[in-house]
């Protein structure tokens, strides 16, 4: 195992990390996300509230966010929606214990791309990293597919969360496809209904 890790830190060297913003305001969370990301190969930023990764996502290109959503000052949601106004490339992935359909709904409305289901192990975290690393490097890491959510609850929230991503999809195209019969500019990217009611307390900022 050492020497697979050796050979993973070398190619680490060789191609660019992942360079990852972690939003989380729970301390034994904080250590044990960033110990995990270091040893996958990733360099990590770390803070604690919505309003602090507004300001970070603004002042360095990160290649994933992960996003809590319960947060003091700004939760991740509105967080997320906000960050969406001007960058529209970076993953951002909640993590968070709420996993229902309409959960899942308020996520992807204000602009999350993926979820990492509370609680997690290190080979959720993995899986997550290695499914949205693009031509970043990770250090080589064999999962054993273990995690502290079942199964069929994990795959649950994955089906419905990809049955809502296509739904958006033909959604946009459909209102894309009205606004040119209609002889209408198209704005790119569509527009974003924030009228869902969200898990947590704050609500989007008007845009």
């Amino acid at each position: 195992r050492d020497d697979v890790e050796s050979r993973g830190l070398g190619d680490v060297y060789k191609r660019q990390a992942m360079h990852v913003l972690l939003v989380e305001d729970d301390e034994v969370c904080i250590q044990l996300c960033t110990r995990f990301l270091m040893k996958y190969g990733c360099t990590v930023e770390v803070v604690t509230d919505g309003v602090a990764a507004i300001k970070a996502v603004e002042r360095v290109k990160f290649d994933l966010v992960l996003m809590d959503i319960v947060m003091p000052n700004l939760d991740g949601a509105s967080a997320t929606s906000v960050i969406r106004s001007f960058d529209n490339n970076t993953p951002i992935i909640a993590m968070t214990g709420n996993y229902q359909r309409q959960d899942l709904v308020t996520y992807l409305t204000h602009g999350m791309t993926d979820i990492l289901a509370k609680p997690f192990t290190k080979d959720d975290l993995y899986m997550i990293l290695e499914k949205h690393q693009m031509d970043k490097k990770l250090i080589g890491y064999s999962t054993e597919n273990k995690s502290s959510v079942s199964p069929n609850t994990r795959q649950s929230a994955q089906t419905t969360l990809q049955d809502l991503q296509q739904q958006a999809q033909q959604q946009s195209q459909q209102q894309s496809q009205r606004k040119s019969s209609q002889g209408s500019p198209i704005i790119a990217g569509g527009s974003r209904n924030t009228s869902y009611s969200s898990p947590v307390n704050a609500q989007p900022p008007q845009q």
